[in-house]
């Protein structure tokens, strides 16, 4: 009787390494409510809203991701600390992704939106911004661990040291895909958009833009940090008040990197810089001067276009992810392109998602290809695999043909956000590249366009 009892106990338990999904506020109404009630292994998904709470993951290894990503979900710190800590040994498999995370403010401590001491997670696909720190790492400070730190909007944050959008002390950082714009540093701040010292720092296809800093390094501070590889960068319009508008880089092998318009100096300090395109000229093997042509007017969209003096103008030893900072493949018709974007079929949309409000539908592509866009209403997971690609929507709410790439390798199609959508509505679309049953036709990215 005994035997039986403990088999039909034991039949109640978990199975082990098995993980469960806790969804907030449906199982509790607070991140941190669910995050203290889970154990290694589970899931916590967030449904839209705007949390206002101070996460830590109390050294668990967890998935906390939300449910419709950082346009409509928001972590907001209320100012009472850092909004997200790791600082339990957490490693990679502690992933914080697709979320707002805003108003932080450790005063006099570091980490304003994240907080990560000796620990190594994953984060990604997260808005990072308006976050202040009485010392460094307004967006995101690290020491004593190994970060990957993807695919993020790092933007309009502060420290009064340090690293306006992200620093980086004693680590071996992966710093890839984001972009880093707006941020600042106060009175003897380095490194407006991202600083690192004492690191192993590998920064790679970043979009590096309009920051600032008080003292060196507009764009990168890098300083006693050694190897630091800085590949396949755009680094325009940031500023500095003493020097390295663009980056302020001691020990660094900088390659690929396309720099424009930082001030008062694109470069300085003793790192080897090399197939970049860098404005004024520098000194270096396969390094060029000349216009990007960018898609965007103003330079406010960073892909580059099919005369851009950029394409397959970098060097393919020095290439270290196989996509480009938006997913697009590496090196496409043998030579790599300089910059964070590698020239390839895509789709983007530019302007403010706001009910009543014009913006532009974009497509990349090879001059006077036909294309077909087509707006769905729900998206296949996982897709449908086709001949010309990956097919991401299905039913179509509308589609057809809507012209032919220009010269320069982008199409404009602007569109009318409707004026009942509220936030959080939205359409995916996805366009074909090419004519119907071409052997050269591709489908393209999947895009989402949803009111902010």
């Amino acid at each position: 009787m005994k035997s039986l009892i403990l088999l039909s106990t034991l039949a109640l338990l978990p199975a082990i390494g098995s993980s469960a999904t806790i969804h907030v506020p449906d199982d509790y109404p607070t991140i941190q409510g669910a995050i203290d009630a889970s154990v290694n292994g589970d899931v916590i998904i967030v449904r839209p809203g705007v949390y206002v709470e101070n996460i830590d993951f109390v050294g668990k290894a967890l998935v906390v991701k939300s449910e419709r990503g950082a346009p409509v979900t928001a972590i907001d710190g209320n100012q009472a600390g850092s909004v997200v800590t790791f600082e339990n040994e957490e490693g990679p498999d502690s992933i914080l992704s697709g979320f707002t995370i805003t108003n932080g403010s450790p005063q006099g401590a570091n980490g304003g939106g994240v907080n990560c001491v000796g620990s190594s997670p994953r984060i990604g696909k997260n808005t990072i911004t308006k976050n202040s720190v009485g010392s460094r790492g307004g967006g995101i400070y690290c020491t004593d661990g190994s970060p990957v730190i993807v695919d993020n909007v790092i933007s309009k944050n502060t420290s009064e040291r340090g690293g306006g959008g992200i620093c980086c002390e004693n680590c071996s950082p992966l710093i890839k895909n984001n972009i880093v714009s707006g941020n600042h540093t106060g009175p003897l701040g380095n490194g407006g958009g991202i600083y690192c010292s004492l690191s192993i720092a590998t920064i790679s296809n970043n979009i590096i833009i309009d920051n600032t800093s008080s003292d060196f390094g507009g764009g990168i501070f890098n300083s006693l940090s050694s190897p630091s590889i800085i590949t396949n960068n755009t680094i325009v319009g940031n500023f500095s008040s003493f020097g390295g508008g663009g980056i302020r880089s001691e020990s660094s092998t900088i390659v690929n990197t396309i720099f424009r318009s930082n001030t008062p100096n694109q470069i300085s300090g003793s790192a080897t810089v090399a197939y970049c395109n860098v404005q004024g000229g520098w000194p270096g093997t396969g390094n060029i001067d000349a216009d990007p042509l960018f898609a965007g007017a103003g330079h406010d969209d960073y892909h580059l276009t099919w005369d851009s003096p950029c394409r397959h103008a970098g060097e393919n030893s020095s290439v270290i992810e196989a996509d480009d900072f938006e997913g697009d493949p590496r090196i496409v018709g043998g030579s790599v392109d300089m910059g964070a974007d590698e020239f390839y079929y895509h789709l983007y949309h530019t302007g403010s998602v706001l009910p009543g409000n014009t913006i532009d539908v974009k497509i990349i592509g090879y001059p006077q290809a036909p294309v077909s866009l087509a707006w769905g209403q729900t998206i296949l997971d996982p897709p449908i695999s086709t001949q010309q690609g990956d097919l991401h929507i299905w039913p179509f709410v509308w589609s057809g043909f809507i012209g032919n790439v220009q010269s320069t390798g982008v199409l404009v199609r602007p569109v009318t956000i409707p004026s009942t959508w509220q936030s959080g509505d939205g359409a995916p679309l996805q366009a074909l590249v090419g004519p119907w049953g071409g052997g050269w036709a591709r489908l393209t990215n999947l895009d989402e366009v949803t009111v902010d």
